[in-house]
């Protein structure tokens, strides 16, 4: 392939380029880099609401594992 074919593929002088997605998320791949600043603060939102149900979690089972543990020493004499 000539050089200027090369230059004309790459500009798209063939059509427009194909719009691949992801197939996990529908997002398109090689997103312009403003809207790639949004993503990220949409992961970063997804990773706190992660966090903040992982502590919710952590602090339910404290509580519970404490009953036990309180359930169990009323029950020594």
């Amino acid at each position: 392939m000539s050089d200027e074919a090369l230059q004309g593929v790459m500009n798209g002088a063939l059509g427009p380029r194909p719009s691949w997605r992801c197939v996990c998320t529908g997002s398109s791949i090689g997103k312009p880099e403003e809207e790639r600043g949004s993503v990220a603060s949409e992961y970063g939102l997804l990773l706190a609401l992660i966090a903040l149900a992982m502590v919710a979690a952590a602090v339910l089972f404290g509580v519970a594992v404490s009953n036990l543990f309180d359930q169990g020493r009323s029950g020594i004499p």
